[in-house]
């Protein structure tokens, strides 16, 4: 697996360059969702084309210079509070999000495509079709097999993929989710579950 973050210090960037990692991946199909209506204040996710486009266009800022780069990977980084938005239940939230929850931000940490990639595709699904393991699913890492099950309802969860022109594989990264008007970035949120099994003693 490529590491693709420039991370000149340690610390939270010790985490950032285990987490924020990426694979070579095919691009997916979209999905559609709605955030969860047991969650009546949070705002609905937009619409299937305009969630995606929005989404391209946000992680679009990461094929700009270094600066762009660390500033968006800044922007995107969870709070605890955020994280209780998508995972469920809190105990969850807090493994998933455990190295963001009091970790400073390493201001050059920052997420960055390969030389080349010089264009960025983004697929997307649902909780519900993660849970079904559906083909839209599919394209997202097998981990997400396990964790939709602490998914909210109707959370739709993004991937994005830096790809050089006329490719459809590259450096893929995510999850990417819209919660309550804002984007945030989780990265790779099914290791928590790793450090679930480890926590009850299992391999």
């Amino acid at each position: 697996m490529r590491n693709c973050l420039i991370v000149p210090f340690s610390g939270l960037v010790i985490v950032l360059m285990t987490d924020l990692g990426c694979k070579k991946s095919e691009s997916g199909a979209s999905g559609q969702g709605q955030l969860s209506s047991q969650r009546p204040s949070q705002k609905p996710s937009p619409t299937l084309s305009g969630a995606e486009a929005q989404a391209k266009d946000l992680v679009s800022g990461f094929l700009k210079g270094e600066t762009e780069q660390a500033e968006l990977t800044k922007k995107l980084l969870p709070t605890f509070e955020q994280c209780k938005t998508a995972f469920v239940p809190e105990e969850m939230a807090a493994k998933i999000c455990e190295p963001w929850k009091e970790a400073p931000r390493a201001p050059n940490a920052h997420l960055s495509p390969s030389a080349g990639q010089t264009e960025v595709l983004v697929a997307s699904a649902t909780t519900e079709d993660l849970r079904a393991w559906n083909e839209r699913a599919q394209s997202f890492h097998a981990g997400y097999k396990r964790l939709a099950e602490h998914l909210r309802p109707g959370l739709t969860v993004f991937r994005f993929t830096f790809v050089e022109p006329g490719k459809t594989t590259g450096l893929t990264f995510d999850a990417l989710f819209f919660v309550d008007g804002k984007w945030f970035f989780v990265p790779k949120p099914w290791r928590g579950l790793r450090r679930e099994r480890h926590e009850d003693g299992k391999p």
